[in-house]
């Protein structure tokens, strides 16, 4: 998708106005002082941005163990995600 959009914004008369710009500061990890969201925000910017190495055998990357949380219900999920769900809806 990001290519066709590439591809298209080029070839439109409003190309010379695109700026292209990027996000350098995760506002609610800044607001709330979370380190733990802040960690895992720079590991999924280091994996968006392709900079965890692959094994060079088998084209696989390794996600750190503290990347997720496993669950072992979706119950357990839905309350770890949507902690106010039921209060809010």
């Amino acid at each position: 998708m990001a290519d066709e959009l590439k591809v298209c914004l080029k070839a439109s008369h409003i190309s010379r106005h695109v700026h292209k710009l990027e996000l350098k500061t995760n506002m609610r990890v800044h607001l709330q002082g979370d380190a733990a969201a802040g960690l895992f925000a720079q590991q999924l910017l280091s994996l968006g941005d392709g900079k965890i190495a692959a094994d060079p055998t088998t084209g696989l990357i390794t996600i750190p163990n503290n990347f997720c949380n496993i669950v072992d219900s979706i119950e357990t999920f839905k309350t770890s995600v949507f902690p106010d769900i039921r209060r809010c809806f």
